[in-house]
């Protein structure tokens, strides 16, 4: 018989579920709550590196800077959710899957 397939005598009643998945909703809630912080510390970073990018762009050339600055902002904005979504997810894997891999224990019993 192959690993993969566990005898049912092996599988846990249906508290021992909740009580395995805890751990990956605590770890999936802690994802979240890093994600949000990055995108909130990055956006405005972003927004200030794009918006000092198109003043040096457009400096002396004559145009008016109240467009492109908003054009800039705008990058900034999705630039800023995107990195800071990233960066958020990047610190937060590993224990996501480390909760993943501690409910698949508890739950399979597999080491």
């Amino acid at each position: 018989m192959s690993e993969m397939w566990v005898r049912a005598e092996t599988v846990p009643a249906v508290a021992t579920v909740e009580e395995g998945t805890e751990l990956a909703r605590k770890a999936e809630r802690d994802l979240f709550v890093a994600v949000l912080r990055a995108t909130v510390i990055a956006t405005p970073i972003c927004i200030a590196i794009w918006i000092a990018i198109m003043y040096f762009a457009i400096e002396g050339d004559g145009w008016g800077l109240g467009v492109p600055f908003a054009i800039a902002a705008v990058v900034g904005v999705i630039a800023g959710v995107f990195f800071g979504g990233w960066a958020g997810f990047l610190a937060k894997a590993e224990a996501l899957d480390e909760a993943d891999r501690e409910a698949a224990r508890h739950y399979w019993g597999r080491p």
